[in-house]
This record gives structure tokens, C-alpha cells and sequence, in this order.
């Protein structure tokens, strides 16, 4: 993406892919005072076998217990060492490692991931001492009152669709995983093939170099079914989960997959509506109506199609019906065209100044582009930008129109009321 004067800040990865299919890009940038490595796995929650739902994270907290060369322990200490910090995570659509080191300090973050990609030790101790941190994650989400709502919500939008699976999995079903679900799980999608390393910051050509030897001996075929589109409710289907002493309303509605150009169009909607302290719907139910203390959207960012969703905190005495109406009542002005092109404007000014502060680390540019390498093509980030650019009014309420609509497709969670 260019700013003002035309210079292309967000720069553009070197890519290669090696001959047993990882790719490997490099965003390199000299006046990073730190260089950032992340390797993306194309498979999460979604790909999980049936009857082993959370394996994939399961699996996220076993890649850091031990691999062939380094120990249990061993991978934090030597990072700490080295003055680097390293994270994961786990999506629907992918399991992510990340590392962040000093200048120079690239090839500690390549030995570990080559290592740990030909296989995790599993020792069945540790795989059983690690099941029971899970299961602590796995209770202080159903403790969570936002938490709980989300999943409620989730589950019922997506139905038996993989999309719907808890990412931390369940009790029983974490207790049906070992050391053999693990390693399997790890042979059938930690493939070369399934890989995109990313490298990014003070690092050159001598990394790449680098990748391709320590990662050249890696092979293998991931076995991994095609992710089906999941097929959105019909009509508005309504849950209600009872405990939590705040009134709390979770709305979710389709939205497409996030390398098409409508998605940008409801990012754009649902920013004109719900975005900053100036829209119609902060207004509406917060600043003007006193009916909530706060709103907020959010978008996944998915492979295949998956959910926009309004939350909506209530002030104490607020009766759940009228801010349910109030919100559908925006929503229906939305599709209806009371999307202008000032309110476009003013969207677009906003998701660009998120863009460019969020992006602000040579750590964060990397991540974006090598999410969009792992998912959802090489183009991702440089047309999500086109896009933002030049999408109109017209089209913005195009989209508002084909998805904010909940009565026609749709789920509205309510808590604590």
C-alpha cells in the first residue's frame, strides 16, 4: 500500500517456493532494529478429525515441549537467550509460530522450526500435563460471560460445519486425546506443502539461503479434505444463554470469504454504521438513546465464508427488546441506502488509519503478508487496499443490503437478561 507520497511503506515480499513446497518469503528491511520469522501451518480447528476437536491447539502447545534437538524447556530458554520472544496461535484456518529477535539472531528461529516441523517428542508425561493448562483455558472461557456468548453464538451460526468447532476443543474430547492423535495429526498437516515461512526485518538473501538448506530435508504429503463453504442460517435463529449479570447481545450475520472484494465492501458497511464515536448506531444506542454502554463490530477473517457480528453491552434497567430494535432498525436505514457518501468517506478514513498504525512494526507486516501467502493468495494485501480505495457508496450499501440483513440470515445472542 502507498501512502500520500507514493512510497510503497509496506513493501513487498521476496517469495520462493522450495522443491518440497514450502514457501518462503522474505520482507526485508534494513532499519529494523529487530527481525521477525513466522511459519504458518494451512491446517486449524477446522481440519481436526471428528471426535478430536482441539487437537490442533493441543498440538500448538506441544510444538514448544520438545522436538529432536531441543529439549522440553529448551526452545523458550534458548529465545529468552537470545533476546527474543517467540508466540502461537490457533484459527479455524491455520496454526501460526512466531518469533521475534535481534538483528541477527534469524537462524535460531530457522534451526527450531525445521526441527519441530519433522515432529514434536510427545512425551506421553508431558502430553498429559499439558492437557490439564488446556483444560484451565477451556474454564476460564466458560467462565467468561463474553466468552460463553461467543461460543454459543458460533456454535449455533455454523451448526456441524467445521467452522463451528471450539478451537480449545471440549473436556471430552481433549480427554480423548494422546500422543498418537497428536503425532497424526502433525503427519497429516505439518507438510512442507502446507507451510509458508515468513521472514521479515534486518534479515537478507543469506536467510533464504539459510531456509532452503535447513528446510530442504523436510518431506512428506499433507492429507487434508477440502474445507466445504458452510451454509448460513436461515431466517434469524435465536439463543439465549442465562448467566452473567450485565445484559449482553451478540449478533452474528454472514459475511464472505476474506479474498473477495465484497468483504471489503462489508467492512466498509459495518464501519459506517458502528465505526468511531460519530456513527449512527453509537448514537442511536449509546451517546443519544442511553440504551448500552458500548457497541462494537467485528469481521472474521476466514478462508471460506464466515461472520460480521454487532455486540452490544446494555446500561443497567434496559429492556433487551428495545435495543434489539433499535439495532435492527440501523441495520434495516443500512440496506435500505442510508449509507451515504460522506459515511463511506468517513469509514474509509478510519479502517485506513487502523491500517496504518496496526502496521506500524515490521513484525505486523510480516504477519499480514504472510497471511496472505498462507490463505488467501499472493494479491491479498495489495487488493484489500485497492479495494478500500476505490469502493463507492453504491457498492457499500450493495453489500450492507446482501448481508446485514438477520431476519433473512442470522443469529442473535443474548446474555444476562
Amino acid at each position: 500500500m502507498a501512502d500520500g507520497r507514493g512510497r510503497d511503506w509496506l513493501g513487498r515480499p521476496e517469495v520462493r517456493v522450495l522443491d518440497n513446497g514450502l514457501t518462503v518469503g522474505l520482507l526485508a528491511d534494513d532499519a529494523a532494529p529487530v527481525v521477525s520469522t513466522a511459519l504458518w501451518i494451512r491446517a486449524g480447528a477446522a481440519h481436526e478429525p471428528a471426535g478430536q476437536e482441539g487437537v490442533a491447539h493441543f498440538l500448538e502447545h506441544m510444538m514448544f515441549k520438545g522436538s529432536r534437538r531441543f529439549a522440553a524447556g529448551e526452545i523458550d530458554r534458548v529465545t529468552q537467550a537470545a533476546g527474543g520472544s517467540n508466540n502461537a496461535y490457533t484459527s479455524h484456518d491455520s496454526t501460526v509460530y512466531v518469533f521475534s529477535l535481534p538483528r541477527g539472531g534469524w537462524r535460531t528461529a530457522l534451526e527450531i522450526e525445521a526441527d519441530r516441523l519433522l515432529g514434536p517428542t510427545l512425551d506421553p508425561g508431558a502430553v498429559a500435563a499439558e492437557r490439564e493448562v488446556i483444560l484451565e483455558e477451556v474454564a476460564e472461557v466458560d467462565d467468561d460471560p463474553w466468552d460463553r456468548l461467543e461460543t454459543a453464538v458460533h456454535e449455533a451460526f455454523f451448526g456441524a460445519h467445521p467452522y463451528g468447532r471450539r478451537i480449545l476443543g471440549r473436556r471430552a474430547s481433549l480427554q480423548r486425546v494422546g500422543a498418537a492423535e497428536l503425532a497424526a495429526f502433525h503427519g497429516r498437516a505439518y507438510a512442507p506443502g502446507q507451510a509458508v515461512l515468513m521472514l521479515a526485518g534486518a534479515v537478507g538473501e543469506e536467510a533464504l539461503a539459510a531456509a532452503g538448506e535447513l528446510f530442504a530435508s523436510l518431506t512428506g504429503r499433507a492429507v487434508l479434505e477440502p474445507l466445504p463453504a458452510p451454509a448460513a442460517p436461515e431466517g434469524l435463529r435465536r439463543v439465549h444463554v442465562a448467566r452473567g449479570d450485565t445484559g449482553r447481545a451478540l449478533l452474528a450475520l454472514p459475511s464472505p470469504a476474506a479474498a473477495e472484494r465484497d468483504f471489503v465492501g462489508l467492512r466498509l458497511a459495518l464501519t459506517a454504521v458502528c465505526g468511531g464515536r460519530s456513527s449512527r448506531l453509537q448514537r442511536r444506542l449509546v451517546d443519544e438513546g442511553k440504551l448500552c454502554g458500548s457497541v462494537s463490530t467485528g469481521l472474521l477473517e476466514t478462508v471460506r465464508p464466515g461472520t460480521a457480528t454487532v455486540a452490544l453491552e446494555l446500561l443497567p434497567g434496559v429492556e433487551a427488546a428495545r435495543a434489539e430494535d433499535a439495532l435492527f432498525a440501523e441495520l434495516e436505514r443500512a440496506r435500505r441506502g442510508g449509507i451515504e457518501a460522506a459515511d463511506v468517506e468517513r469509514a474509509r478514513r478510519l479502517l485506513l488509519a487502523d491500517w496504518l498504525f496496526g502496521h506500524e512494526t515490521i513484525e505486523q507486516r510480516g504477519l499480514t503478508w504472510g497471511a496472505g501467502l498462507a490463505l488467501f493468495g499472493g494479491d491479498y494485501v495489495a487488493s484489500q487496499q485497492r479495494w478500500l480505495a476505490e469502493i463507492a457508496a453504491d457498492e457499500v450499501v450493495a453489500a450492507a443490503a446482501r448481508f446485514l440483513d438477520p431476519e433473512r440470515s442470522g443469529v442473535l445472542g443474548w446474555a444476562g437478561v
